[in-house]
């Protein structure tokens, strides 16, 4: 499988046909930008998964929060 591209679009397209799982460990200290992208990025390739850990919910769309 080739490297993905790292630019937003080119991202989402390499993505758009593919069940994917991006897993975030800290996603509270993400910054306002890369909220955006990833919530971009999941807006543009619908099997994209994106379980992510922190203290703080990310606070998309359809987000289902599991507290521990």
């Amino acid at each position: 499988m080739p490297f993905p591209p790292c630019a937003t679009a080119g991202a989402a397209s390499w993505r758009a046909e593919r069940d994917m799982l991006l897993v975030l460990d800290g996603s509270d200290r993400l910054t306002a930008a890369a909220l955006d992208w990833l919530r971009n990025l999941l807006h543009r390739a619908p099997g994209l998964r994106l379980p992510a850990a922190g203290r703080h919910p990310l606070g998309f769309a359809e987000e289902r929060v599991h507290r521990l």
